[in-house]
């Protein structure tokens, strides 16, 4: 679950200065050290490392406790692909076998991260619609209560907008919109016309 390993108590000792195994610690201390250079790595966007890590997995060689696990916030593998890498780290990690509605502490699934992006970049269109190819899930609602939807428009990201309502084929996207617009809260999303032709504004009222 992300644990710091090298958090220290109340004496300075970390997890690693308990230990009485000498067997387990310096097993521990070798993962600990193969991860902290492996993670920049992954960070920077190396598919190749990615895809070996994964590999290693699959053939029980190198096993991670799940590709589902947790790490910096709550954060899976996908979520932290969302954020920084592009649409060949996503189909790999998602034919592996990533859980594509995992939530992070903020509640956010990859899908939000990836519909909100960078400010100022293009929409990763392509790795969107893969992501809703595999079910990612339209209408899960983070901390501050957003839907996907809310962090496309934030950003005016029309094309994943449009992306969103193709795939919402039962219409719950515009049926939970709607429902805001009646009940209020201090966020709309208004003029969704059609499937065809959407017109969308977005805006938040001062607290």
């Amino acid at each position: 679950m992300g644990a710091d390993v090298m958090k220290r108590n109340k004496s300075s000792k970390t997890a690693f200065d308990l230990m009485r195994h000498y067997e387990l610690k310096k097993f521990l201390e070798a993962k600990y050290k193969e991860w902290h250079g492996l993670v920049p790595q992954l960070i920077s966007g190396d598919m190749k490392k990615l895809a070996a890590l994964i590999d290693a997995h699959h053939r029980r060689e190198k096993m991670m406790a799940s590709l589902r696990s947790r790490c910096v916030s709550g954060s899976t593998l996908l979520h932290t692909a969302s954020f920084l890498w592009s649409h060949p780290s996503h189909q790999l990690l998602l034919e592996a076998g990533s859980n594509i509605d995992c939530e992070d502490h903020d509640g956010n699934t990859p899908l939000h991260v990836k519909c909100y992006g960078e400010s100022g970049e293009p929409t990763d269109l392509e790795c969107i619609e893969k992501m809703l190819m595999k079910e990612a899930p339209l209408n899960i609602r983070n901390n501050r209560d957003l839907m996907p939807i809310h962090c496309c428009a934030m950003q005016g990201r029309v094309d994943a907008i449009q992306a969103l309502l193709f795939f919402d084929t039962e219409g719950s996207i515009k049926q939970n919109l709607e429902m805001e617009n009646k009940v209020g809260g201090g966020k709309q999303v208004i003029g969704i016309q059609s499937r065809k032709k959407p017109i969308y504004l977005w805006h938040m009222n001062p607290a």
